[in-house]
């Protein structure tokens, strides 16, 4: 029948000939809505009720369907289900092969629709309401049960406007399982920038996706890290993924609570609490054809998945998590630029000028990638310009110059023979090792190099200060002309005895380790701010072209930050 006031759609009754075919109708008004995917052409017209469905990209005419029951008995009044009208977050196609005939092999058991067989968990597309007739054929009439409940909406509240804990817009009962995250872009007729299109204003008018829990917790994190993946940030491009971050989290903690500097975000304000402070960069290095995040065998693929956006995704989760907001501590979250690029251009510098009151955290949790180990300190890094000497002439007669190249084999011999050094700081172990990383000499193929240029990269345990550090690595370049330190890195301090440490320790169950190689730990150990790593990122699959993290890590370092955050 048609709206009030309004003619019918079709006669009561099908044409001869039409009764095996689908209808195709002028559609009634332009806001007739529902993103249904056609089935098949299969089922019957018959005496039942009709359903419009609008659909994405379509022409000018609405599909329609009917609800037929087995055995030729009366319709349900309900729609069969297209593929826009499953759970949310679900596929947009009728699952389990359900185009064909509903008889053949393989076909779910029972009549479509029976609550015992498996059926489309389906939006309502109406609130409905209790009919008289429950058997089926009435208005309203409700056969089984609606996996998602029209009656349960935004804009209906609960009794002395209190939400139930844990509801969310459009989400089934306890019973109804977390959706799968879904591994493909949404059907363009769901994105928010087409609601206009289709008469919906507001989130309500859709299903919602819930997220997934994570040992009982409101986040997705393979989700939120294809999300991140999914907005570029190499080096001195940050500033979409901090725009990003700032609008997803200013209605959490408006905008007093978030300052901005350059494209670097500190979200937080000081609290009454020990102050907690959690640490991540937002640059990544180049692409390496691994920009476009893919999810498979429990493992998210793309740019930045370990080192260190699964850091980022835990970040989120917890400054979103209302138990740690009530918790003991007062926590802050800093996202800042350009860590992956020269140090002297790092944003957490500027950061940590610009507010103050970051310098007075009680303990910094960085979450690069550890492995999930508590990888506390970290090595101080030195690097040195070492030129060997010689003099120019032709190559053909050699003896009448110096080759320089000649000159360095024996130093470049010792180099290549020595042996990391292994030191004890504070029960942990840290490797000392000096590395030829870079090298240049000659301007000709026919001329005897006059010059050759060499880079020493240092790394030292936490046991040094930078003077101790250069005076070491000059006595191992005794043998160059010139030596020049163009770069220094101090090493990051052991936070030992702080309380807060050994509570982080308990929490999370972690193996404790010595930080070998650099992180920004020594920036904020030379403000004299405790800090340490501790991330789900993968060491080893770092800064590769497939570079990926586990979920399980995600969700296992959440677990254990949030048992450290809440419980004090």
């Amino acid at each position: 029948m048609g709206e009030a006031g309004h003619p019918p759609l079709l006669p009561c009754c099908a044409p001869r000939g039409l009764s095996r075919r689908a209808l195709r109708v002028p559609r009634p008004h332009p806001h007739q809505d529902g993103p249904g995917r056609g089935r098949g052409a299969r089922g019957a017209a018959g005496h039942g009720a009709l359903r419009g469905l609008l659909r994405a990209g379509g022409g000018g005419h609405a599909r329609l369907r009917e609800h037929r029951r087995s055995g030729r008995h009366r319709d349900h009044d309900r729609h069969l289900g297209h593929g826009g009208l499953l759970r949310p977050g679900g596929p947009s196609r009728p699952p389990l092969g359900r185009s064909g005939h509903r008889g053949r092999a393989g076909a779910p058991f029972g009549p479509a629709g029976h609550h015992r067989g498996r059926r489309l968990h389906r939006q309502p597309l109406h609130t409905g309401g209790r009919g008289v007739d429950r058997r089926g054929g009435g208005a309203g009439s409700q056969h089984g049960h609606h996996l998602l409940h029209a009656h349960r909406r935004r804009h209906r509240p609960r009794a002395g406007g209190v939400p139930r804990p844990g509801a969310r817009p459009g989400s089934g009962g306890a019973r109804q399982p977390a959706q799968e995250v879904p591994r493909r872009h949404l059907p363009p007729a769901l994105r928010p920038d087409h609601w206009g299109a289709f008469g919906l204003h507001r989130p309500q008018d859709l299903a919602q996706r819930g997220a997934a829990g994570v040992r009982g917790a409101g986040v997705n994190p393979a989700a939120d890290l294809a999300w991140l993946i999914g907005i570029p940030s190499p080096t001195g491009e940050e500033e979409a993924l901090c725009t990003a971050l700032a609008r997803r989290l200013s209605p959490r903690y408006g905008s007093d609570a978030l300052v901005r500097v350059g494209n670097s975000l500190v979200v937080g304000r000081p609290g009454a609490g020990p102050r907690i402070t959690l640490y991540g960069h937002l640059d990544t290095v180049p692409a390496q054809g691994n920009s476009v995040p893919e999810e498979r065998a429990g493992r998210v693929f793309g740019l930045g998945a370990s080192d260190m956006k699964s850091g980022l995704v835990v970040m989120l989760a917890l400054l979103e998590d209302a138990e740690v907001a009530a918790g003991p501590y007062s926590v802050a979250g800093v996202f800042y630029d350009k860590e992956e690029g020269p140090a002297h251009e790092n944003g957490l510098e500027d950061v940590l000028d610009a507010v103050g009151w970051l310098s007075r955290s009680d303990l910094a949790v960085v979450l690069e990638p550890t492995d999930l180990e508590l990888q506390l300190g970290c090595n101080g890094a030195l690097n040195a310009r070492v030129a060997f000497l010689g003099e120019a002439a032709h190559s053909a007669r050699p003896w009448l110059g110096v080759n320089a190249i000649s000159r360095a084999g024996e130093w470049l011999a010792a180099m290549h023979r020595s042996e990391p050094v292994v030191v004890e700081v504070a029960g942990l172990e840290f490797r000392e090792v000096m590395s030829v990383t870079r090298a240049q000499g000659g301007i000709a193929a026919n001329v005897i190099p006059a010059r050759f240029d060499l880079n020493l990269n240092y790394r030292f345990p936490p046991n040094l200060t930078i003077e101790e550090a250069e005076v070491r690595l000059r006595e191992a370049a005794a043998a160059a002309d010139e030596v020049e330190v163009y770069d220094r890195s101090p090493a990051g301090a052991i936070p030992e005895g702080n309380p807060h440490l050994e509570r982080l320790a308990r929490a999370t169950g972690a193996r404790r380790a010595g930080k070998q190689g650099w992180t920004d730990v020594a920036r904020l150990t030379r403000r004299g701010i405790p800090a340490v790593n501790y991330g789900p990122g993968e060491v080893a699959l770092c800064h590769r072209p497939d570079e990926s993290v586990s979920v399980a890590a995600m969700e296992e370092a959440f677990t254990g930050l949030k048992r450290f955050l809440t419980t004090g």
